[in-house]
């Protein structure tokens, strides 16, 4: 004689077998709002492909990025990833350097200083290199030639433990490196 289960079992039982009928969610990335630009901006963005998220990144393994005296690194302020007036001015001037450059591709390192925990710092570091990646996309720089890599507290431009200091390891830098060949930047007479 079989003696019939419990009631929790029972209701156990269920909820594991409704749970796994729940159609899992997929994470969408949006595009930057369209809000500070005019509207037939936006949709000229929007129909290039610009401000685009979703655009795959180059792949960042094989030949080393390298430092391009040109391409200025940008600050943030603590704890934030959002771009000032200033951080977009820069990025414009490396945008324009780009795109009379556009054998070039970018990587895109999100920097904090060493406040925080290492992971807080490394999501940190993502959301401001995506951030600046984002910026260059809408300024016209293909998606699929610039890549993100978060490098956190890990990578200071300064040891210091003073404000200044850790403004200047509050960053996003960029680099670069040629698309098809095996030249360095120096060969090309790009200064490094």
């Amino acid at each position: 004689m079989t003696r019939p289960a419990p009631l929790y079992v029972v209701t156990l039982a269920s909820l594991l077998l409704l749970a796994s009928c729940v159609s899992k969610r997929t994470l969408v990335k949006h595009a930057p709002s369209d809000a500070s630009l005019s509207s037939s901006e936006a949709g000229e963005e929007r129909a290039l492909g610009f401000g685009r998220t979703d655009v795959q990144e180059v792949d960042i393994r094989g030949k080393k990025f390298q430092d391009v005296q040109a391409l200025r690194p940008v600050y943030f302020k603590y704890d934030e990833y959002d771009l000032t007036e200033e951080t977009r001015d820069a990025l414009g001037r490396n945008a324009a350097y780009l795109s009379e450059h556009p054998y070039l591709e970018i990587l895109v390192e999100g920097h904090c200083d060493e406040r925080g925990t290492s992971e807080y710092n490394l999501a940190l570091g993502q959301r401001r290199a995506a951030a600046a990646r984002e910026h260059y996309m809408r300024l016209g720089v293909p998606g699929r030639s610039i890549a993100t890599l978060s490098l956190g507290e890990e990578k200071p431009a300064c040891l210091d433990h003073s404000e200044a200091c850790r403004q200047l390891n509050r960053r996003a830098s960029s680099k670069a490196r040629f698309k098809e060949d095996g030249l360095t930047l120096k060969d090309r007479s790009l200064s490094p």
